[in-house]
This record gives C-alpha cells, sequence and structure tokens, in this order.
C-alpha cells in the first residue's frame, strides 16, 4: 500500500497541475481563450470516459502490472510533452491524451487491490489510497508556488517547469511497476504452490457474500470499495469500475459549464443544477434499496428446481442464489 499511495499521490498532482498552471502566465504565453482554457479541463475528462472501459478490459488481456506500467509511462511522457508546447492545439492533444492514459492508472490501482485483499480489508486500503489524493490537493499549490520561482532558469517558463518536474517521478514509478510489483495470486512467483493455493482459495470463499451500501456515500472510497466487493467475477468487476469511474468524469466535461463565470459570486445557475442531481441521487437510492430488498426475497423463496437452474449457469457470480445483497440505507 504504501507503494500505491506515492503512486496516486504522483499520478493526482500530475492530474490537476493545470488548475495551479493557469494561474502562472500559460494563457499569456499561449495566447489561451477563455474558451480554450475550459477545453483544456474537459478535454481530460472527455478521454477518461472514452477510454476508461477499454481500458479496464485491455486489462483483462494484458498482466495488470504490465497494463499499469504503461498507462503511468505514458501519463508521465505525455506530461513532459506538456511543458515544451508551443501553441495551444498540441496541448489540448496533450490534455486528451493525458485523459486516455490517467484511465488507466486509477481503475487498475483500484482492481490491482480487489485482486489480493477480501472485502473486510480493501476499505482501509482504499481509504488510504484516497488520502493520497487529500494530501497531494493540499501540497499541490505549495508545490507549484515553491517551482514557479525557477521562471527564467535554461530559458523555461515557470509553468514549464511545474509540468516537467512534477511529472518526473511518474515514469521511474511506472518501470518500477514493471519489474518489481507482483502480479495476480495465481501466477506470483515468490509464493510456492500452496501457498497460491491457499490465497486463491480464501479469496474465492470471500466472493460467497455480497455487501451493498447505497446511500448517501460521505466519500468516493465507500462507493469504489461497495463496487469491488459486491461485484463477482474478474472481467465484470474490471468492466463495471471503468463505467463508475468513467462516468464520474462527466462531471468534469460539465463542470466549467454549469458552475461559469458569469454567475459570479452566488452562481445560482450551477447550484439549482447540482440540487437536482443530488435529489435525483436519493431517489435512486431509494430505488435501489427496494430492488435490493425484492431480490433477497426472491431468492430466499427459490423452489429446487429454480435453485439449482440459476446455479447451474456458468459463471454465476454474485448472481448465485446463495448470495444474499446485505443493504445499509444512510439518510
Amino acid at each position: 500500500m504504501p507503494f500505491f499511495f506515492v503512486l496516486e499521490f504522483c499520478s493526482y498532482i500530475n492530474r490537476i497541475s493545470l488548475g495551479n498552471i493557469q494561474l502562472t502566465g500559460i494563457k499569456q504565453d499561449l495566447n489561451i481563450s477563455v474558451t480554450e482554457s475550459m477545453w483544456l479541463v474537459s478535454l481530460f475528462y472527455v478521454a477518461y470516459l472514452i477510454f476508461a472501459i477499454p481500458s479496464v478490459i485491455l486489462q483483462r488481456f494484458l498482466r495488470p502490472t504490465s497494463h499499469l506500467s504503461l498507462s503511468l509511462i505514458a501519463l508521465g511522457a505525455f506530461t513532459i510533452g506538456m511543458a515544451f508546447v508551443k501553441n495551444i492545439k498540441v496541448l489540448l492533444a496533450l490534455r486528451f491524451l493525458l485523459g486516455l492514459a490517467e484511465a488507466g492508472v486509477f481503475p487498475g490501482i483500484i482492481i490491482y487491490i480487489s485482486f489480493w485483499y477480501r472485502k473486510r480489508e480493501q476499505a482501509m486500503r482504499m481509504a488510504i489510497f484516497f488520502g493520497a489524493a487529500i494530501i497531494a490537493g493540499a501540497a499541490s499549490g505549495i508545490l507549484a508556488y515553491g517551482i514557479i520561482r525557477m521562471n527564467g532558469m535554461a530559458g523555461l517558463e515557470g509553468w514549464r517547469w511545474i509540468f516537467l518536474l512534477e511529472s518526473l517521478p511518474i515514469i521511474p514509478l511506472g518501470i518500477i511497476t514493471f519489474f518489481f510489483l507482483a502480479n495476480i495470486p495465481e501466477t506470483v512467483q515468490w509464493l510456492d504452490h500452496c501457498e497460491r493455493a491457499l490465497l486463491t482459495t480464501i479469496l474465492q470463499e470471500d466472493e460467497g457474500m455480497a455487501n451493498t451500501c447505497c446511500g448517501t456515500f460521505s466519500a468516493y472510497v465507500i462507493l469504489l470499495s461497495w463496487l469491488t466487493n459486491n461485484v463477482g467475477g474478474r472481467t465484470k468487476r474490471a468492466i463495471s469500475l471503468g463505467f463508475v469511474v468513467g462516468i464520474g468524469q462527466i462531471g468534469g466535461i460539465v463542470g466549467p459549464l454549469v458552475y461559469r463565470n458569469v454567475d459570479n459570486p452566488t452562481y445560482r445557475r450551477g447550484n439549482i443544477i447540482n440540487t437536482g442531481v443530488v435529489v435525483g441521487t436519493l431517489v435512486t437510492i431509494i430505488i435501489l434499496r427496494i430492488c435490493l430488498a425484492w431480490e433477497n426475497r426472491r431468492r430466499n423463496n427459490l423452489s429446487y428446481e429454480e435453485y439449482q437452474q440459476e446455479a447451474a449457469v456458468k459463471e454465476p457470480c454474485d448472481r448465485h442464489p446463495e448470495v444474499r445483497i446485505k443493504y445499509i440505507l444512510f439518510l
């Protein structure tokens, strides 16, 4: 987990660096308009949304560590490229590619954690993982403030130094991931055959119960922990995670359109839309609660023939009739 903490810290600083950089003179140096500035933010999330699901599907065909390593190296390379752009068109293209690379990092780490830890062990580890993003968010401004003082060194503007220095650790981390991070439990070499079999059995037996928390989540980590805990089967879990993470990036796309500068300081239009989304979420929670309770009752009342028919399905995963969904409604 310490290694993943470092990965998320560096990755998140890299992701949010544009917010600090836009205050350092890049708009004047590259003649960036207000509309282009909005697209610089949105294109990252557009790419993230498009490639989140394909990325996790690709992870099923590659070694998880290989996929994560390639994504990290690409993330670092694209950000370094942004330090040397000469016009806004290249910067926009690199922001899009940055979103593509990031789509393989965040979901890749979450899926990797679900491969190695039992359900009751995942939430705490994901909380530690997300803690890196919180610390990175607090530290990024201070770090950018220090780096901007390098303005003019080696003929580079301060904002170029921010892109360059904040991305440099990511490529070495990607290389370390490829060579030193263990793969899935079934193939790892530093466990003998008996240890691998024991670990695999423990993780498979842990698939027998689904735990669903439906409600207003106090943190994103709970949502992702819920997802990895309750969706059975690695392929299905990976695709579901990619879908949820990808859909979450829509907020980054529409945010600049909803919270407009012309609405400052009250942002009444954006707050009304946001309130509508929250109300819709609460309605969805109630519907989900009803559906989960109904499904549990249905499984409890299966006849012997119905039970055998559903259990005989190839790879039933979380749809196995023995699985009971636990739900807690936070309102």
